[in-house]
């Protein structure tokens, strides 16, 4: 329960922030008092709703068991079992594996935040025809998954219609839906959708609607979804036409686009848009939070269960603001002394990066380790496709690989304008496993956004971050919410590590397979004795055990006759690189194979992890392996970052004509005119 502390500090930091947007743009910035939580609420103060939101989730969180198993599927069929076998007071993480280099990453970098006690397999194994029937999902068997989540079939086996089944049900067990979400059948989101639908307790809807994330939607076309979102909202039965009653969050659970364009030149925020009443861009007051889940099948199931299941225990703050008005309401230092006040419900350590440590040159030294804090905020300047710091600038490339799942908030311009580019800078920040990012559509200005500082005051009060973050009593903006706007922060849940999830039966056929869960670890015994190296990185890899792994990798490096594949040093890069073992990661990544070497999560962690001073970029071996793997979509940034330990190892002559060589292969005239620029450069300019 959230302590009377911190909900009267959001009381203040609520009446603080309220503002009006009259014509284009936000007005100016008005002075913020610090937050700190008080030693008591004022008298007969009334809870905000966000607060009053924070508090129903922290209830339902706090009624719910989590079994210590993560299910690992590769179909549809499956993940609606899997679902089905959740209570109202039981569940456990399902991750959908499809095989891809995309998938692994995901399930480990789950793992590695969540600690399972065990990671089983249920199913059929990865394939494209098992990933192929998401495609198309039985509407009747998704609806009937959502139900038997609540125990609904079994305790309202008289009512036909299935909302009225689980609307009985939450009336029997005593739980208000706190939103609701929409889907569409032929959109890979809705397994997502129907996670945070069962997690949370919410109605699910499939509605119609179209796709591509990056483009821009009509107005009338955000009018609709906006309808399709008050005719689920009333067919609940619940209240649900302003804030502080039953229903306050809608997800959309579709890769439809994240902005609405007025013209060609003016563009607002979906997510900003839904959940107001009345028409178009002038629409009106806010009735309900929303945000917005899109992404490929196992990328948006495996938002939605860091949503449900992860919880942060660090925060990383990077302020490239300057201390003078109005730039310091959004001072980072201020937020990272509200985090460390007494009284929140739950306490993060704190990574500060501020005034005069939140230069380019600080980012690029602190981005050469994997982040490990769960909640990240971060001010900057820019466009979608570069942030500018104190002394330099940034780029995608130089944002820094997750070793945990994070929630994003950045208070930068244009960032989400393609949220599924990972060339962009909210593209990529999502594309590193974050399940939450907090960015603008387009220029927004400055006050559109809820000061650093408040925002980590309403997040450890409790409210869920799709109100957390919002400016309330203005026009549509320009602010989007994407992943779960019920996201919170909050105290664990209750973790029984003993119990199995009930899936599967041994009443099988003769000759036929058990239909029961395999624990992945039953094969690591075998693969080590057998010096089946690529496998038993993988299994301790989708484990999270990435000290096992980079452990026996660095044993193995010493010994020149260990025969080893090209396949296991790949997947021996990242956990290294993890583990602070830089250089025998670019060791491993020397001799990898060539195919994973080109993996996008493996370039990521190598193209950052050579800042760092213990890189061992004297090693021949490491230099060519990275001449061979620059990336496509960092390509100038990768050559001028080389051409440094290159010169010091083979000399500045050789280094200039390795990037002559580069520049004639670059992918884009910008990256040809930097590189050809740079080999004639003086040498201090590279790298920086």
């Amino acid at each position: 329960m959230l302590t009377t502390a911190a909900a009267s500090a959001l009381v203040i930091t609520a009446s603080i922030l309220a503002q009006s947007l009259t014509g284009s743009q936000p007005p100016a910035a008005e002075p913020v008092a610090p937050v700190t939580p008080p030693t008591s609420p004022a008298a007969g103060q009334p809870l905000p709703p966000q607060l009053l939101l924070g508090q129903r989730l922290a209830a339902l969180r706090q009624g719910t068991t989590v079994l210590g198993t993560i299910v690992l599927v590769s179909d549809a069929p499956s993940y609606l079992e899997a679902i089905g076998a959740w209570s109202d007071a039981v569940r456990f993480p399902i991750l959908v594996d499809d095989g891809t280099p995309e998938a692994r990453e995901d399930i480990a970098r789950f793992a590695r935040a969540f600690r399972p006690t065990h990671v089983v397999r249920y199913g059929p194994a990865p394939s494209k025809a098992a990933s192929a029937t998401f495609d198309k999902p039985d509407t009747t068997s998704v609806q009937l998954a959502h139900e038997q989540s609540w125990d609904a079939v079994a305790e309202s086996a008289g009512l036909a219609n299935p909302v009225a089944r689980l609307a009985s049900r939450w009336r029997e067990v005593g739980h208000v839906p706190p939103g609701l979400v929409l889907a569409t059948a032929n959109d890979p989101a809705w397994a997502g959708g129907l996670a945070l639908a069962a997690g949370w307790g919410q109605p699910f809807s499939f509605v119609g609607s179209g796709q591509g994330v990056n483009s821009a939607m009509q107005v009338k076309h955000a009018d609709g979804l906006e309808k399709m979102a008050r005719d689920a909202a009333a067919a609940s039965g619940l209240t649900w036409d302003k804030l502080g009653d039953d229903i306050e969050a809608i997800t959309l659970a579709m890769n439809v686009p994240a902005r609405i364009a007025e013209n060609d030149k003016e563009f607002f925020a979906l997510t900003d848009r839904v959940g107001r009443s009345g028409d178009g861009l002038k629409a009106g007051a806010r009735w309900a939070w929303c945000g917005q889940l899109f992404g490929s099948v196992p990328r948006g199931v495996y938002r939605a269960m860091c949503s449900l299941f992860i919880q942060p225990e660090e925060a990383w703050i990077f302020d490239s603001y300057a201390e003078s008005a109005p730039w310091n309401t959004w001072d980072g230092t201020q937020a990272k002394k509200v985090a460390e006040s007494e009284g929140w419900p739950v306490k993060l350590g704190v990574k500060l990066f501020d005034t005069p440590n939140n230069t380019a040159a600080a980012w690029r030294t602190a981005s050469a380790r994997p982040l490990s804090a769960g909640l990240v905020l971060v001010n900057t300047m820019g466009n979608w496709d570069f942030f500018d710091l104190q002394a330099g600038r940034r780029e995608p490339g130089d944002i820094p690989v997750q070793r945990v799942p994070t929630m994003v908030h950045m208070v930068h311009s244009w960032s989400a304008r393609n949220p599924d580019d990972r060339t962009t800078v909210g593209g990529r920040w999502l594309d590193q496993g974050s399940y939450v990012y907090v960015g603008s559509v387009h220029e927004p200005f400055l006050q559109a956004f809820v000061p650093t500082p408040q925002v980590m005051g309403r997040l450890l009060a409790g409210a869920p971050i799709g109100a957390a973050v919002r400016q309330e009593n203005t026009q549509v903006w320009r602010v989007t919410t994407l992943g779960d706007p019920l996201a919170v922060i909050g105290a664990p849940m209750k973790r029984d590590t003993e119990t199995m999830p009930k899936l599967g039966s041994t009443e099988t056929a003769a000759g036929t397979p058990s239909t029961l869960p395999t624990d992945i670890a039953s094969g690591l015994r075998e693969a080590l004795t057998t010096s089946d190296f690529e496998r038993a990185f993988e299994i301790l890899i989708l484990q999270g055990r990435d000290a096992e792994v980079a452990r026996l990798a660095a044993a193995l490096l010493l010994k020149p006759d260990a025969k080893v594949p090209a396949r296991a040093w790949a997947l021996a890069v990242l956990p290294l690189i993890r583990e602070g073992n830089i250089a025998d990661g670019l060791l491993a990544f020397s001799r990898a194979d060539a195919t994973m070497r080109k993996e996008t999560a493996t370039l990521d962690g190598v193209w950052l992890a050579i800042a760092s001073p213990d890189a061992g970029l004297d090693r021949e071996a490491v230099l060519d392996a990275l001449r061979a793997s620059p990336r496509r979509d960092s390509f100038a940034r990768d050559a001028l970052a080389l051409a440094g330990p290159w010169s010091r190892v083979r000399g500045e002559p050789a280094a200039r004509t390795l990037l002559r060589s580069l520049s004639e292969s670059a992918p884009n005239d910008a990256a040809r005119r930097a590189i050809s620029d740079a080999a004639t450069a003086p040498a201090s300019a590279w790298g920086r």
